[in-house]
């Protein structure tokens, strides 16, 4: 097939108007922008944008009882409380400055000596006490009772530094809640919190 002259003689045209165009340019050219702010010598103003704090959320899981470093005078078995209750300390230090508390939970598991139903009271920083759902305990087994703590002014109690965790037991004995024999095998505190960074 032969090329006609007409389309050679384009295709010559439009390979040097590609090419010499890269190539005659001026690759260096002078460019005056006239729409950013100038200052008394001549040079760019530049403004700081503060970036806006954002809210993050973070929790932290506060181990306030392990019956295997034999805390408190307790044994292997944990720390026997009766009929005081049990007071816990414990350090709430985030790594973020906190902001508020967002929420808090309260793991506990005793050792029981008698089969029946048994409950925990929870207080923080002597707050106002929360109560455990009844929940039917084995003999010298490991019983873990869950407390979710809702109340906003339990929450604002807490602070950066040390807290207390008090525990009472309660087993229900002959139609009424009474104090109840038990051993603290472990004790954690689950806090949710806001920061701004």
């Amino acid at each position: 097939m032969r090329m006609t002259s007409s389309s050679t003689l384009l295709g010559i045209v439009l390979a040097v108007s590609i090419f010499g165009a890269g190539v005659v340019t001026d690759r260096l050219t002078n460019v005056n922008i006239t729409n950013f702010p100038l200052d008394e010598q001549g040079n760019l103003k530049i403004t700081m944008a503060e970036k806006p704090l954002q809210k993050y959320k973070n929790a932290v899981e506060i181990k306030a009882l392990d019956h295997s470093s034999h805390q408190y005078g307790g044994n292997e078995y944990g720390v026997f409380f009766y009929p005081v209750n049990l007071t816990l300390p414990f350090a709430f230090t985030p790594n973020e400055k906190s902001l508020n508390i967002t929420d808090v939970w309260v793991a506990v598991g005793i050792i029981i000596w008698d089969y029946t139903d048994w409950k925990l009271d929870v207080m923080i920083n002597n707050g106002t006490s929360v109560t455990s759902s009844v929940q039917w305990c084995y003999l010298t087994s490991i019983n873990r009772f869950t407390i979710h703590i809702e109340d906003p002014s339990i929450y604002n109690s807490i602070v950066n530094g040390i807290n207390t965790l008090t525990v009472a037991s309660r087993r229900w004995v002959d139609g009424r809640w009474d104090l109840g024999w038990c051993t603290a095998y472990e004790a954690s505190i689950f806090i949710e919190y806001e920061y701004q960074a």
